[in-house]
């Protein structure tokens, strides 16, 4: 199955959907913290690039995903403010029943409270992973999807998409992680969404860091080229 993609032709169509007023103004860490309701257990830490947030674990993958993002927002590869998230698949027996963010790390470029309001609604958000989406859509067939603007996507399509707009988002990618020497091995789904219609690009190094790898994608949307290297452009 080829990467689903949704494109835009013209903004003006899609302006039904009203933002959230101040979602582009910024909170205190402390504030930040607050609304998650997580003052007291969530860590963070200020890189270059942006903040990431995590709680402290025992898990591996938690461990993995947490240097990952540190990286990544250490490095101002982005001229776009962005939030990652990342969505954990959970188990039950021997079948996969949950993708999971409420207690895996995320970073944002920025404090906005467009971020956490998204933020928080993803932590609210336990639904049987066949209900959810472009994310489980990424799981489920292995590849990436992405959007150049989520408004795009019907309720069914995206049921967090509505919402995800109205806090000021925009460009959008679901990428599943694997183990990098064992490809069948999913991980779970790292979520981009970014204010703009600006690139989101060059991932693979910081995964190949990391032990991680995801499938091909390097699309290019005026010819439609596949490459090897990871690179997700929401230029339109």
């Amino acid at each position: 199955m080829e990467e689903r993609i949704v494109e835009v032709e013209d903004d003006d169509l899609l302006s039904i959907v009203t933002g959230l007023d101040g979602f582009g103004e910024e909170y205190s860490a402390s504030e930040f913290k607050h609304y998650l309701n997580a003052a007291d257990d969530l860590s963070s830490i200020r890189e270059k690039d942006g903040w990431v947030f995590w709680r402290e674990s025992e898990s591996e993958i938690n461990e993995i995903i947490k240097s990952l993002l540190q990286e990544i927002m250490s490095d101002c590869l982005y001229p776009i403010d962005y939030m990652v998230q990342f969505w954990a698949a959970e188990e039950e027996g021997e079948q996969v029943n949950y993708l999971i963010t409420s207690d895996q790390p995320f970073a944002v470029s920025g404090l906005y409270k467009g971020f956490c309001w998204y933020r928080k609604k993803c932590l609210n958000y336990h639904r049987y992973y066949t209900e959810m989406g472009a994310v489980e859509r990424a799981y489920r067939s292995k590849h990436p999807e992405f959007s150049h603007d989520l408004r795009l996507y019907s309720t069914t399509e995206f049921p967090l998409g509505d919402f995800a707009a109205r806090c000021g988002l925009r460009g959008y990618m679901a990428m599943p992680i694997f183990d990098l020497n064992n490809k069948q091995h999913c991980y779970g789904v790292l979520e981009f969404l970014c204010f703009g219609h600006q690139p989101i690009s060059h991932i693979s190094p910081f995964l190949l860091s990391e032990g991680l790898r995801s499938v091909h994608t390097n699309h290019d949307p005026v010819s439609g080229n596949l490459e090897s290297e990871v690179y997700i452009s929401f230029n339109s």
